[in-house]
């Protein structure tokens, strides 16, 4: 995971996301693997955030 600043703001950039439990359905993109949540996204929904960072860090030995 990693945080990439942009004009519009920061987002949240998982390189492996499509790999992560996202039951709300906050990650996008459509590469093969990387997905990430935009700065609207994260600033109205930051406990289903938090349940990604978890995941991504309680995984982060599968995603290396």
């Amino acid at each position: 995971m990693r945080v990439a600043a942009t004009a519009g703001g920061a987002r949240l950039v998982f390189h492996k996301g499509v790999l992560l439990d996202d039951p709300e359905g906050l990650l996008t993109g459509s590469g093969r693997y990387v997905r990430e949540v935009s700065p609207t996204t994260a600033a109205l929904r930051p406990d289903a955030v938090s349940a990604l960072l978890r995941d991504a860090f309680a995984r982060r030995t599968d995603l290396l």
